[in-house]
């Protein structure tokens, strides 16, 4: 069985819509979801929302850029070895 998520960008003041997601076993889903929560644990954050983190507002006011780059690559890191599509 597979597991599929998919999330929408660009549905406000009438703008292009944009939707993108990923496609992983059930058991890639799990370990998908095991280490992004410890990502997000280790982090101090409670969801990962890019727009925020590239304007460093919300929860990730008073990062830095290196911070910023780093957990950006550990989440690509996540997505590459846990999901197919």
């Amino acid at each position: 069985m597979f597991t599929a998520y998919f999330d929408e960008s660009g549905t406000h003041n009438n703008s292009a819509i944009v939707v993108a997601g990923y496609i992983a076993t059930d058991k890639q889903w799990v370990e998908f979801s095991q280490n992004w929560n410890d990502l997000l644990q280790d982090q101090g954050i409670s969801h990962f929302h890019r727009t925020d983190l590239e304007s460093l507002k919300k929860e990730f006011r008073g990062w830095d850029d290196p911070r910023k780059i780093r957990v950006i690559q550990q989440a690509q890191g996540i997505i590459r070895s846990r999901v197919l599509i």
